[in-house]
Order: C-alpha cells, then structure tokens, then sequence
C-alpha cells in the first residue's frame, strides 16, 4: 500500500516560503503563476474587506470585538484604537482611519494617530517611551504602534497607550500584538468568504481559553469545544518538545495514560506532519471540494485510522512567532468515525483556527515555565542573535571582550594575598589521663621544652597502691590454700585454686600497670604546645582527660585563612612566596 496521501499547504506563517516542504505536482511556471494569484486575490479580498466595512457596522463590530479582546488580555492598557488603512491614489500615502477604540467612551487627550502614522510609513513598529499626554502635560505613558502588513501592504495598524514599561515589556506587548493581528488578518480573509459564524466560534473559543488558569486546562476546552464543532470522536492536541510531540490534552478527558498504545500513534502522527511543515488530511477530499494540494507522507496517519477504526483523520501542526520567522508549537489531531471526509469549508477554517490557537497555547505554556528554563531560552535567543548575520555592532563588542579575556587568562603577573596567618607544628600528640585520679604534681607547662621520657605531671597513687596490697593479700591467701590442697593431693579443689590464682595474678598486674602509667611522660622531644595544670594540684581527673599536647619543634606549618573572596585565585599546586608581618 502507498504511503502517499494528499495535505493542503500550510499558510505563509506555517509553512515559510513554500507553504509546505514537500515538492509541488504543478510545473515550475504554473506554479509561481498560481501563487502569485492566490497571492494577489488574497490581498484584494482583505483590503477591499477593511476599505469597504472601515465605517460600516459588520466592520466596527469584528474590528471593535477584536480591539476589546486585545486590550483585556494585555493588562495597564489606557486606550487602544484600531486603524484601517486605505491608500491616496494621487499621493501614494496610505490614510488611516479609525474603527474601533477602546474604551468606546474615552476622551481624545492621547491622540494615537500620530503615531500609527509613523508606524505605516515606516512599515515597523513604533515605540514612545515616558510621551506626555492630557491637560498641561502632567500624564505619563508609553505609546505602541503595530502595523498590519499582509502581502507586503500596510492594512490596518493597532495603536495603544500603556502604563510605563520596561524595553522587555514594551517588546512583549508588541509580540502579543502581532500575534493578535493573525487572527485579525484571518477574520478579514474569513468574512470576505462569507463564513462569518466562524468568527463567532473563534472569538467564544478564544475567550474560553484565555480565562482558564493553567495550559492544560486551555488545551482540554478548545479539543473538547472543536470536537463539538466539528462532529469529531477524538480531538487531540500535542505540544512539541526536544523535536517530538508529546500529547498534551484529548477532548472530553480530564487525564490520559500517555505510555497508551494509542497516545503513541497519536503522537506519530502529530510528528508526521510537523516533520513535513504541512498539514495531514485522510481521506482526500472528494471531487470538487479540494483545496490546493500536494503529496506527503502519511503511513503515520493511516495506521491510526486503522487501529482506532476512525477513517477521517486531519493534523495540523500549530505555530508561534513571527510572521517571517514562524516556530512549530505543536499540533491538533481530529478523527471521525464516519466514512464522509472533512469538507473544504471545514478544512479552510481549521486552518484558520490553527493559526490562532497556536499562539494562544504557547503564551499560556510559556507563562507556566520555570525562571531556569526561561533563562536558558534568553540565553539562546542571545547566541543566535551572536552568531545570526545581523548586529555587527554585537559581534564586535563580544570579539572585543574575548580578546580581553584571553589577554588576561594567558599574561602573567603578580597576584597578592593578604591574610591572616599562623604558624603551628605539623603534628600534635595528646597525653590524656590513663586513669581516673587527682593531680599530685606538675613539672612543666605549655611552652616548655621537653626530651623524650621526661616526666611532666604525675597523679597520686595511693589508691592505686592500696588496690595493688589488696590483690596481692588475697594472692597469698588463695597460694597458702593451694599448697594445703596439693599436700593432700586434692585434683579438683587445685583446679579450682589454680584458676583463682591466675585471676589474682592478672589483677595484680593489671594494678601495677595503672600504677606506672601515673607518670605523665614526654613521647618525644618536642615542645608542650598546650595544657597548663600548675594550678590544679588536687584536682580530680577522669580516665580520657586531655592534660597535655606535645609537638615536635622540627616540623612546622603554615595556616593561611583566605577570605572567600580570595578563593578563586587559590588553587593546589601553585606555588608562591610567603611574606610575614610579624613571628
């Protein structure tokens, strides 16, 4: 089976210059010639729409509903006014005209005009920071204008006062602004077709998913608001991360098993037409009702038709961004159970709502992101900024700064520290008291030289030697016994008198050990670094005690303690000179 189905073209927002990436089935000259009446008809329809309704009522309701949803979603607006424009055919110039305003009964002390002028004639947006407004000039705001160009034409332009921003935020809010003008130009290209419900739903979804807190519950209601709409069993919408889809919400479904079967051909087929710039339609539309085509791939497409037993199935990859530099967001997948397609009506304003619902999703998504990843998403905006083919001015301050920095990392010179220093032996002993006890004499103190087994202290040894009389009268005691049993050859009672005798002996030992540890002796020549006991004679001590410490005079170190600040410019292994104020 083939694995070539036909797709209609993306928009000149989705797809970039081609529309799509897949290659034309019309000859080369036919094709540029079709384009470019597409192109022409296109821009006839919308600028004869704002010319003709710029004072008639169909034309302030869009354009006033439009205005009002603009200014409610951008918060500290002052007033906001639309412009339709219309070219002076003796003059070339083109006069704008105003369509709509918000608030509809606001006074004309900011006079916007001005400025959406500028805006037109030099086709770019155009920022006044801090311009002063109203009686005597004592108010502040900033003013933003965004021109509307479709087909290289200035066809409307969107003119609003705020209160004062930072550049980000100005920037911001203009981004929002010509995201708005998409779904402007759409309902300019929509009501000279003659589908004007279509704004209606677009507008009710829209305002549905805007006031929803989080993305995934926006997502939820314009699949589950679509599925309705356009009779569909299963609406799904996918957001793109890392170069995949990774489905994101399903039409009547709070939650989801995204490791499912299904979700995972939902998400191939999401990728398929991302992959390919294009949107995915099965089966093709009958005789008659076709929009412009072209052959893509859909094996993706066609599986899940297969298996989820829905033979209708439609994908449109959603986009974001500029106009000239379109991002793919994500993508909607629609599937029906019926045999009969989606018609070209359907199919011209699911283009349509995907070219507004993209932006709307991603603003929301992009709001809920963490402060680390909008960080990294600046930081790539910057280098490609760095690296693109414009802002020479840039690229020359940055090799600048590079060349200082690589000046620095490899020119030698003298890098000082100053810091608090102290010279201490590089090992220290401890002399503890071996048993518990109380001073009897101190001979030396800290800051004395000492030789090895040269006697320091000494704790008192009367108990000890009490002790040592007491094991050994019970010695002689159970020898005396045990030289009575051997005279009468008594075998059990000297097993018995053996065994004591030793335990006596030990415990003598073990006394007489305790005995010779009292003196508190030098381990080693070297210097009592600290412990001072000349004024605790008396004093009890326990088994443990620290009394002394003891280093030796022939090895010393250095301790530097560098303020952190310093820290950088310290690393093991380098090598330096030590300059002392004083020893």
């Amino acid at each position: 089976m083939s694995n070539i189905s036909h797709a209609a073209p993306l928009p000149p927002d989705i797809g970039g210059e081609g529309g799509t990436a897949a290659e034309s089935n019309l000859p080369p000259g036919e094709e540029n010639s079709a384009a470019l009446d597409d192109a022409q008809k296109t821009h006839a329809e919308a600028a004869g729409f704002y010319q003709a309704n710029a004072g008639g009522a169909l034309g302030h309701a869009i354009a006033q509903s439009w205005l009002d949803w603009q200014c409610r979603m951008v918060a500290g607006i002052i007033r906001g006014t639309l412009f339709i424009a219309s070219k002076n055919t003796s003059t070339e110039a083109a006069q704008l005209t105003a369509a709509a305003n918000w608030p509809k009964t606001s006074s004309d002390e900011l006079a916007l005009e001005q400025f959406a002028t500028q805006a037109a004639s030099a086709r770019a947006n155009n920022i006044k920071a801090r311009h002063r407004y109203g009686p005597g000039q004592q108010r502040v705001c900033d003013v933003l204008a965004c021109p509307l160009i479709v087909d290289d034409e200035v066809i409307a332009v969107v003119a609003c006062g705020i209160s004062t921003r930072s550049e980000a935020q100005q920037q911001a809010i203009l981004q929002l602004l010509q995201w708005g003008s998409l779904w402007l130009d759409s309902l300019v290209k929509q009501q000279s077709q003659s589908n004007r419900g279509n704004g209606t739903f677009l507008n009710n979804l829209l305002s549905s998913a805007l006031s929803l807190e989080h993305s995934q519950a926006a997502c939820v209601e314009v699949a589950t608001r679509l599925a309705q709409h356009f009779d569909c069993e299963r609406v799904s919408i996918g957001l793109r991360e890392n170069l995949h889809s990774r489905l994101y919400a399903i039409s009547h479904l709070a939650g989801f098993d995204g490791r499912s079967e299904m979700a995972r051909q939902i998400e191939a087929a999401m990728d398929e037409a991302s992959n390919q710039h294009s949107w995915i339609v099965l089966p093709q539309p009958a005789a008659g009702q076709q929009t412009d085509s072209q052959m893509v791939n859909s094996a993706a497409h066609k599986k899940l038709a297969a298996t989820q037993n829905h033979p209708s199935v439609i994908t449109l990859p959603l986009t974001a961004g500029t106009r000239e530099k379109p991002e793919i967001v994500g993508a909607i997948t629609l599937e029906r159970s019926g045999e009969i397609g989606f018609a070209k009506q359907e199919l011209e304003q699911l283009q349509l709502l995907a070219r507004v619902i993209g932006p709307c999703i991603d603003l929301k998504r992009k709001a809920e992101l963490s402060t680390r990843y909008q960080l990294k998403q600046s930081v790539n905006q910057k280098l490609r900024a760095l690296f693109g083919p414009e802002k020479t001015m840039l690229k020359v301050s940055s090799l600048c700064i590079a060349a200082v920095v690589m000046l620095l990392a490899f020119v030698e010179g003298n890098y000082s520290i100053t810091a608090p220093a102290q010279v201490e032996a590089a090992s220290r002993q401890a002399l503890v008291a071996p048993v518990d006890g109380y001073i009897e004499s101190v001979e030396l103190r800290a800051g004395d030289l000492v030789n090895q087994g040269q006697q320091i202290a000494s704790l008192k040894e009367d108990t000890l030697k009490l002790e040592k009389q007491k094991w050994e009268n019970e010695y002689l005691k159970v020898e005396k016994e045990y030289q009575q049993a051997l005279g009468e050859r008594d075998r059990k009672k000297l097993s018995v008198l053996r065994a004591k005798l030793d335990q006596l002996k030990a415990e003598r030992m073990l006394v007489e050990n305790k005995l010779a540890r009292t003196k508190i002796v030098a381990p080693f020549d070297g210097m009592i670094v600290s412990g001072d006991l000349s004024r605790q004679l008396g004093a009890p001590v326990k088994r443990g005690d620290v009394l002394f410490e003891v280093a030796p005079v022939d090895n010393y170190r250095v301790t530097l303690e560098i303020d952190e600040f310093d820290m950088d410019g310290v690393r093991p292994g380098k090598q330096g000179k030590l300059v002392v104020a004083a020893l």
